[in-house]
């Protein structure tokens, strides 16, 4: 029982310290000062995805389409196969956050 206790306790202790040590190293994102849309439109195929609402649901043929719409907005349609074979479309717009 001792030595769970000792082991938990520095268990907690390494968890904490590699933490704290996590958040000193983290800068603050930089902003671009100018971003061309252009080179960011058309059709993306996805190689890989962290899990998103989006999709759960999806087995493959996922795509991303962006289209130019001003010089800070983007139109997006998401789409992919689900396993009964239909396609799933979300369509949203994307725009520039401006500092």
């Amino acid at each position: 029982m001792k030595k769970r206790v000792i082991v938990a306790g520095l268990l907690m202790l390494l968890i904490s310290a590699l933490v704290k040590a996590e958040k000193k190293d983290k800068k603050p994102l930089q902003v671009l000062p100018s971003i061309d849309l252009s080179r960011y439109s058309g059709l993306w195929y996805e190689i890989a995805r962290l899990p998103n609402r989006f999709e759960n649901k999806c087995v493959g043929d996922v795509t991303a389409k962006y289209a130019v719409q001003s010089e800070s907005n983007l139109r997006v349609i998401n789409q992919c196969r689900q396993k009964n074979g239909k396609l799933t479309k979300a369509i949203g717009e994307a725009r520039l956050a401006i500092k």
